[in-house]
């Protein structure tokens, strides 16, 4: 099960200044979309990338595509565009920006004008102590948390490996809104955002070096549906 591979070539970019990209959606739409952003002014102040992607159904051809999108592009900003509830309800779990359902209309675009206007969602910032100390880390930087005792020794995708003074049940409450950590087992919480691959029983995740873990036949299974949202 490979993940965080790059996105197909089918990308179009109607304004490399705002770069508002369009995954997989019809042109007319997606122009009917932009130049509707575009008169509301919800285009020109946007600073990260805002990405657009169809989902007919919840396959699993669709969830293997929603999940490279988002580990493909952890700095953007996701609306996913849809006439199935079901993927509304995805889109909720997942704290995608925006859900567009269709057939679009005045109204529904203005919302989502509204929402690229007034959204400056930043990253969010876990507070780690040590002795003598203590250190804010971007959420999506974590990529494992191993707990041990009354500590827990943190891996990051840009710095070494760090130990911090918390238990990781403590943790786990303090990262509720984070819905990519999850707690995989009793000592373990992953970032299913920094999953490389999987092979066989062990789980490979983004890091200055890769960062191998190797799992009991449970834990396999319940980061494989954690993953794909099963």
């Amino acid at each position: 099960m490979q993940f965080h591979l790059p996105l197909n070539s089918h990308f179009s970019t109607l304004s490399k200044k705002t770069r508002m990209i369009n995954y997989n959606l019809n042109e007319r739409d997606f122009e009917k979309i932009y130049s509707k952003l575009r008169e509301l002014k919800a285009v020109d102040n946007e600073k990260k990338n805002v990405i657009f992607l169809q989902l007919n159904d919840l396959s699993y051809a669709n969830r293997m595509t929603l999940r490279k999108t988002i580990n493909g592009n952890l700095s953007s900003r996701l609306i996913i565009i849809s006439s199935n509830s079901l993927v509304s309800i995805l889109a909720w779990r997942i704290n995608a920006l925006f859900f567009l359902d269709r057939p679009f209309s005045e109204g529904k675009l203005r919302v989502l004008g509204n929402k690229l206007n007034s959204s400056n969602r930043l990253v969010k910032k876990l507070k780690l102590t040590f002795k003598g100390g203590f250190k804010l880390v971007a959420t999506n930087h974590i990529s494992v948390i191993n707990g041990k005792g009354c500590y827990c020794k943190f891996f990051f995708t840009n710095d070494k490996p760090s130990l911090y003074t918390a238990r990781i049940s403590d943790i786990e409450k303090r990262i509720w809104e984070v819905p990519e950590l999850i707690r995989l087992n009793r000592s373990l919480i992953v970032n299913t955002n920094n999953l490389l691959r999987i092979e066989g029983n062990s789980a490979f995740f983004a890091g200055q070096n890769p960062i191998k873990l190797v799992l009991g036949e449970r834990s396999i299974s319940k980061l494989k549906k954690e993953v794909l949202w099963l």
